[in-house]
């Protein structure tokens, strides 16, 4: 599987240690390492970056960093059928109730 991080928040060198620690095989890269053209089967993300013109076609799915995913799901550049998945945290919902 190759996950595209397409997140500021997600080029931690701690955070990909460990996504390369708990997903051995994932072949892991940073939006800003890849070529427009790239071929990937999930977009991690919060929203779509500026520069993204359309996801390719190998993208099976794009997985929200955040608990909404309003920000994905009305971009046009989002096809129809395309899954969008999202976190489930418990310390992420008391965050949202915090605020």
């Amino acid at each position: 599987m190759r996950v595209v991080l397409a997140d500021p928040l997600a080029y931690s060198d701690a955070f990909d240690m460990a996504l390369r620690s708990a997903c051995p095989g994932v072949e892991f890269r940073r939006w800003t390492e890849c070529a427009p053209d790239t071929d990937y089967d999930l977009l991690v993300t919060w929203a779509f970056p500026p520069d993204l013109a359309k996801l390719p076609p190998s993208t099976r799915a794009v997985l929200c960093l955040g608990a909404g995913t309003d920000q994905l799901t009305s971009d046009p550049r989002l096809p129809g059928d395309m899954p969008v998945l999202r976190l489930r945290d418990p310390a992420q919902a008391q965050q949202i109730l915090d605020y």
